[in-house]
């Protein structure tokens, strides 16, 4: 359809506090939550041009109408799509012809609220372009076990990819699978272990670890 997705999670940089998130949820909800709602109601209007939310967690079940409260309190109007996910397994319950439902009512709603049409072609070019770049993802993953890459760089570049288009994704992922080591290899003589979790570490680390961007015009 032509819109730009952003993804508005690890936005803890971007709001240096949460007063207008502590008025609307409770202090133990998570950091995802608690900084995309101090983003989108303390963003400047006009910055976003819509706000796709679904079911992933409790929390963000009923998130659209907390945001939605606050956002009428400043007498702000933002279009808030939701889509619920059906939380049952194959086994027990077919739900595709529901969750078939919700896909079609996201595409009609979209296209109404941002005068778009919904093109097939591009649909199937934007599923590649998705895989390649978790192929890229997963080769720089592959990299990291292999003591080739910093899983610092690695963090960032995913962080960067969120709030990136497609090409420069791509690129920048090409970029880190094709640089030059800030490790080196021969640590496998340990035990292996896994980093989990669905935010990356802070950014704040030794200058030399930085994923090198181009600069900004001026600079």
């Amino acid at each position: 359809m032509d819109l730009t997705p952003v993804v508005l999670w690890g936005l803890g940089e971007a709001a240096a506090g949460t007063p207008e998130s502590d008025r609307h949820l409770q202090n133990y909800t998570c950091s995802v939550a608690r900084h995309l709602t101090e983003f989108v109601l303390s963003a400047d209007t006009g910055l976003l041009d819509g706000l796709f939310m679904y079911n992933a967690c409790d929390t963000l079940r009923n998130l659209p109408e907390i945001i939605e409260s606050g956002l009428a309190e400043k007498g702000r109007n933002l279009p808030l799509i939701r889509v619920h996910i059906p939380m049952a397994l194959p086994a027990h319950t077919d739900v595709s012809a529901y969750f078939k439902n919700e896909m079609a009512r996201l595409i009609r709603e979209l296209e109404a609220l941002f005068n778009v049409t919904f093109s097939g072609k591009k649909f199937i070019e934007a599923v590649k372009n998705v895989r390649e770049i978790r192929q890229l993802m997963l080769a720089a993953e592959n990299r990291v076990a292999e003591g080739r890459l910093s899983f610092a760089d690695f963090a960032e570049a995913l962080t960067v990819c969120r709030f990136s288009p497609f090409d420069e994704q791509t690129a920048l992922l090409a970029a880190l699978n094709n640089g030059n080591p800030h490790c080196s290899p021969g640590h496998d003589s340990g035990p292996g272990v896994i980093v989990s979790g669905i935010l990356p570490p802070p950014h704040t680390r030794h200058p030399r670890h930085r994923v090198r961007r181009a600069p900004h015009r001026g600079q």
